[in-house]
């Protein structure tokens, strides 16, 4: 999986992503192996003292009409002054929590992003 997430300072969070299906997805019409674009929605962020967070989130497929698949909960952790995030799934509706990820930070300031348009053949 690969993607753009934007952190706000109230604990939004926002982005698109893409990642290629491992299975099929329960209840879609999507089978294993098909690359799928989404927008993160209803995800919110606590960020702990210690530097600990929680991340809810639910994924909206782009192009296929169906609801969004959610929640995922994920545990990160904040390196300070590092500009990084360490994350790790606990929960996903779609297959058993396996996700390891790490976050590069691009900016200080939370912006709108998105993928650039991908050409039609």
């Amino acid at each position: 999986m690969i993607g753009i997430i934007v952190f706000d300072y109230s604990g939004k969070v926002t982005g698109p992503g893409t990642f290629v299906s491992g299975a099929p997805v329960p209840g879609t019409p999507i089978p294993a192996g098909q690359a799928l674009d989404f927008d993160i929605v209803n995800a919110t962020v606590q960020v702990n003292a210690d530097c600990t967070a929680l991340l809810k989130y639910s994924i909206q497929l782009k192009g296929i009409p169906v609801p969004p698949i959610g929640p995922y909960f994920d545990r990160l952790v904040v390196v300070p002054n590092g500009g990084e995030f360490l994350e790790m799934s606990v929960q996903s509706p779609i297959s058993k929590p396996m996700w390891i990820y790490t976050f590069k930070r691009l900016s200080p300031v939370p912006a709108p992003v998105s993928w650039p348009a991908v050409p039609a053949q």
